[in-house]
């Protein structure tokens, strides 16, 4: 099983923890119906670093990846991304998720870990002539996230600087705590708020701050 980095602070926290196709998941600190309430209120923080996370690298990744994919992909400049499918040519899903552009001929693939492998063993399969490499970086980043009406407020004051109005998919890099870190506006089941991407090593910082603030607007901490 794939432990989530930041298991001994759920744990002290009173976290429940359930495993979905191998990887760790946060189902609850407490009562469900207070966590929702807390979601309408103000805002939830969540550990989704239970994620499955590929990267496309190279100059034909774009030109690759879009003939994979069900959305736009060439057109996507650094900084923007959007939802996707990947199908085979029979249009059966493969997996579905985010597609992020970022600098460097990258693109990042986002999915539930469930499509992991089918999804790594599909784009395996027809990559053939094309100038690009795929890289499982599933697990290498803590993925914490903050949802809810008051995200903004709350992401603002854990990392001491403005939150950008970004579109949905849409993402920038920033330091935190020394390191470097990624912000993106998402959505999942249609709540919106922000996702921080952050290294292992100061992973546990910014939980505390973003804990802390989170607490402050009136929000709580919320399982998967």
């Amino acid at each position: 099983m794939r432990e989530l980095r930041l298991h001994e602070l759920h744990e002290r926290a009173g976290a429940r923890f359930g495993v979905r196709a191998g990887a760790e998941v946060v189902l609850g600190y407490g009562d469900l119906a207070d966590e929702w309430a807390a979601l309408e209120r103000a805002g939830v923080l969540s550990d989704r670093s239970h994620r499955a996370l590929i990267a496309v690298q190279g100059p034909e990744a774009r030109l690759y990846l879009h003939g994979m994919v069900t959305n736009e992909v060439n057109g996507l400049a650094a900084g923007q991304g959007n939802h996707a499918a990947v199908i085979t040519a029979r249009g059966k899903l493969v997996g579905e998720g985010r597609v992020l552009a970022r600098e460097n001929d990258e693109l990042l693939l986002d999915l539930d870990p469930e499509a992991l492998e089918a999804t790594l063993a599909h784009l395996d399969q027809y990559l053939v002539s094309e100038d690009c490499q795929l890289y499982d970086l599933t697990g290498r980043l803590v993925m914490l996230a903050v949802h809810g009406p008051k995200a903004a407020e709350i992401v603002q004051a854990a990392i001491g600087a403005p939150v950008p109005p970004l579109p949905l998919h849409h993402h920038v890099d920033l330091a935190l705590a020394g390191a470097p870190a990624m912000l993106l506006a998402s959505a999942p089941a249609g709540v919106a708020g922000f996702e921080l991407w952050v290294q292992p090593q100061v992973a546990p910082v910014v939980w505390e701050a973003l804990l802390e603030a989170t607490r402050a607007a009136g929000g709580l901490p919320a399982g998967d």
